[in-house]
């Protein structure tokens, strides 16, 4: 299986983003809630927030009996190719990322985010348990896809999107004559107005991208602990095999879209449009039916030779596609395949900023993808036509 293509598309949401920037944060909707608290609580000490949460990242250490803050992943630098065992603590975070100074204060959505991640937690575990969809509530549910919503939202590549387009719209104008600076209701951005509106965004993440999770058809894809998936600083990605034009075919409720999260190394929550599984299900069926019509057929005429190939042949087909479908219909994880665990990690590398994780030291895929292309360094770019 091939790497996924580097595509200059805006594969995530990005409406309005100019003007407002400078709206203040005021009281948001649903699970992501804004806290204030005056400037004078800093105390000078660097606070580190993670983007992509220690939930996540403890279920990919490379030691799981290690003593809670001692816990290690492997880390690929994917701008040095350096390999390297970090304390999670530290890693897939930065300083204050998830707070902007105001007039009367700071900013902050850092304790609703820890909420949130405290909900989901035993819901994933569990389902990493029992690796059976089923045995989550519809509730849970709805938590583990505003979890995915927000950290479809939460990273420094979301923000790396906005200032993309920011600059892109520029670029556009600036080509067509149009001094951006003229334009109303345009502006560029600075770095905090860029953090500032990725906040907004991300505290209205779960009532406004949730529902395009929970919509979808969701799936398990098993891993193994000698091909584990690997987990990206971006790693909720979205793939589409389908969308001739990538462009226009990666938003989340694109048709055709496919989403995956690596929860742990050997399984990877898997939303896919619920259209293309309706269409997999019809063909089992019909699949399924003329098995049934032909052996009965041939059971009636007397079983000869050749109907007995033609009939072992279509068996084989139908059980072939059985073991593929049947996971999607009992939502337990698929079959392990090296190719698909091969996608997703491919997809992770492409998502990813500058880091990938992993439960093992081996990392020659995303240095595969590297000898490859080296526009594979970087994260992919949103194109302004």
């Amino acid at each position: 299986m091939g790497h996924p293509q580097i595509q200059s598309h805006n594969q995530s949401p990005i409406n309005h983003a100019n003007g407002l920037a400078n709206r203040p944060i005021n009281k948001v909707r649903h699970d992501i809630i804004v806290r204030r608290y005056p400037t004078m609580k800093k105390d000078g000490r660097v606070e580190i927030q993670h983007y992509v949460p220690q939930l996540l990242l403890r279920l990919h250490v490379n030691d799981p009996s290690a003593r809670k803050g001692t816990e290690q992943v492997w880390c690929f630098d994917k701008m040095t190719d350096k390999v390297f065992s970090p304390n999670i603590k530290g890693i897939l975070a930065s300083s204050r990322f998830y707070e902007v100074e105001i007039d009367t204060g700071v900013v902050s959505l850092e304790a609703s985010l820890t909420k949130l991640e405290d909900r989901v937690t035993p819901i994933l575990a569990r389902l990493i348990r029992t690796r059976k969809l089923g045995e989550i509530s519809t509730d849970e549910r709805q938590t583990v896809a505003e979890f995915c919503a927000v950290q479809f939202i939460r990273t420094q590549a979301f923000r790396e999107r906005i200032r993309d387009l920011n600059e892109g719209v520029a670029n556009a104008q600036q080509k067509r004559g149009i001094e951006p600076s003229q334009v109303s209701n345009f502006k560029t951005l600075s770095e905090e107005e860029i953090k500032t509106f990725s906040l907004q965004m991300l505290s209205k993440a779960p009532q406004t991208y949730g529902p395009h999770f929970l919509n979808k058809h969701w799936f398990l894809i098993e891993g193994k602990i000698e091909d584990p998936f690997h987990l990206g600083d971006h790693p909720v990605v979205v793939d589409n095999d389908f969308a001739r034009d990538k462009r226009g075919g990666m938003g989340l409720a694109s048709p055709g879209v496919s989403i995956y999260l690596p929860l742990c190394p050997t399984l990877c929550l898997g939303m896919t449009d619920p259209l293309v599984v309706s269409k997999l299900f019809e063909g089992e069926r019909k699949i399924n039916t003329n098995y049934k019509k032909l052996e009965k057929k041939i059971s009636r005429r007397g079983f000869t030779a050749k109907g007995i190939a033609v009939l072992g042949q279509l068996k084989e087909d139908r059980d072939r596609v059985n073991e593929h479908i049947n996971p999607l219909k009992e939502g337990t994880p698929t079959a392990y395949n090296h190719e698909v665990v091969t996608r997703v990690n491919s997809l992770q590398m492409l998502y990813a900023t500058r880091w990938i994780i992993s439960l093992q030291p081996d990392f020659s895929l995303p240095k595969r993808m590297i000898a490859d292309s080296e526009k594979f360094r970087e994260g992919p770019k949103l194109e302004v036509e």
